[in-house]
């Protein structure tokens, strides 16, 4: 199914708009990743061996909140696996450059150690 938008996103960090990056959207300026959180749980379960589904352990981690690229409202501060992220619970989940990595990594040992 193709999403058609009326207007771009733009990169919570720098302003940038986001392009195109498979199952995400990518600011080319800071190389930050948006990931829409059905997105982000596919990918943590292809990570995980079958039958084995891998809950987040999103905790909350006081820093300072981005606005979501998709709405403007200002996301919900949260540690996964002990990386920073920043969630939209409407939208997506805000990864930095490596930080969707270092999760994906963390889910994998997690699912392996099973």
């Amino acid at each position: 199914m193709t999403a058609y938008r009326d207007r771009s996103d733009r990169c919570p960090r720098c302003a940038t708009e986001l392009i195109d990056a498979r199952a995400a959207r990518g600011c080319p300026t800071c190389r930050g990743l948006w990931v829409a959180l059905p997105d982000l749980l596919e990918m943590t379960y292809a990570m995980t061996p079958s039958p084995y589904k891998l809950e987040l352990p999103f905790v909350h981690s006081p820093h300072q909140p981005l606005a979501c690229p998709a709405c403007t409202e200002v996301m919900g501060t949260w540690s996964l696996f002990g990386v920073q992220v920043d969630r939209c619970d409407n939208h997506g989940v805000w990864f930095d450059p490596d930080e969707l990595g270092q999760i994906l990594l963390a889910v994998w040992v997690r699912g392996d150690a099973r």
